[in-house]
């Protein structure tokens, strides 16, 4: 039999380039969440208490791990919010310290109100999501597909950046999330990294997996989609269909859109939301730094019901125990709107 990789983790900050040998026993885990979409990333910082020593609010630490003796994955960099402190006979005293993602949020929920349209420079999805980030101070990363959308007219009316953005990027089929120091937006449903690159498939065997646990449901059967949207040219409301090849009656938006090319796509967004199965699952397996959230999962072993069912991570957590040499990555699934 071969040798056990041993994990490692290094953590370094603004009086060390690794933490963690300075820390030692003290230091009882570390964890990191990766979320897909619009929430950002965290990860806590384990310690045994007292003393109670936390570090001040905006502390910044970057997080590598790996295992011995191949390379470190960088899971990156992170600024602290809060400190929780607990204890209990059974697991001792306790410091958490948890941190969320070094990015730009903070400048994103800025309020404010203004008008997009073509006559100031606007006109499209991507033209649009490009001021958002210029307005927090950072650049925009726009899927081609979804930065070429025509939007003839938006008004953000006291809204924060964020919430404009989310809920423009939800009804054209996209997912917007402030991601390593840029505004990334991408199509809904498409297993791409910021860059725009597919991301490599969770693979994961039954007889590999410490505990699961997975949640299925069949949706209402709908013939097609159907979203209505006004033309002042004619002075009639237009209509646009979708059908994805099921029986039942249609489904229909509530609101108008204001362009023929919206109404397709919110048609065609409506349609993926749509898919047959909806369902929910956590697996718990060794450490795998490679496994990332918003990456299509591929099951095997658990059976047809669950095999078929297409599946992409939500969310993934990595808890590493640098003294116990224990590494376990947790894998939150979804169903993935195809």
């Amino acid at each position: 039999m071969g040798m056990i990789a041993r994990p490692y983790v290094i953590v370094s900050g603004p009086t060390s380039a690794n933490l963690v040998p300075f820390w030692g026993s003290d230091l009882l885990s570390v964890s990191i969440t990766d979320q897909a979409g619009y929430e950002s990333d965290e990860a806590v910082l384990t310690f045994k208490a007292p003393p109670f020593s936390p570090p001040p609010k905006g502390t910044r630490y970057s997080i590598k791990a790996g295992f011995l003796p191949g390379p470190a994955a960088d899971f990156g960099s992170f600024t602290v919010s809060r400190t929780a402190f607990g204890g209990s006979a059974e697991d001792g005293e306790t410091m958490e310290v948890h941190c969320r993602a070094a990015d730009f949020i903070d400048k994103m929920k800025a309020s404010g109100s203004k008008h997009y349209d073509p006559e100031n420079g606007f006109g499209t999805a991507g033209k649009i999501f490009e001021s958002l980030a210029a307005e927090a101070g950072v650049s925009a990363l726009v899927s081609p597909a979804i930065a070429s959308i025509e939007i003839p007219y938006r008004l953000r009316l006291n809204q924060s950046l964020l919430d404009f953005a989310t809920e423009l990027a939800d009804e054209i089929g996209a997912v917007v999330k402030p991601q390593a120091g840029k505004l990334v937006v991408l199509e809904r449903g498409k297993a791409q990294s910021g860059s725009g690159k597919d991301l490599q498939p969770i693979l994961i065997d039954r007889r590999r997996v410490y505990g699961w646990d997975v949640d299925i449901e069949e949706r209402p059967a709908h013939e097609k989609t159907e979203t209505s949207w006004y033309d002042p040219q004619k002075g009639r409301v237009g209509r646009e269909n979708q059908s994805f090849g099921e029986k039942g009656g249609p489904f229909s938006a509530l609101h108008l859109t204001p362009s023929q090319a919206e109404a397709k796509k919110t048609a065609a967004t409506m349609a993926t939301a749509l898919t047959r199965w909806s369902g929910t699952g956590s697996f718990e397996m060794r450490g795998n730094p490679a496994a990332v959230a918003g990456a299509p999962v591929t099951l095997t072993g658990f059976g047809a019901a669950i095999g078929a069912v297409q599946w992409v991570a939500g969310s993934v957590s990595h808890t590493i125990d640098p003294e116990g040499g224990g590494w376990v990555t947790t894998v939150e699934v979804e169903t993935r709107d195809a």
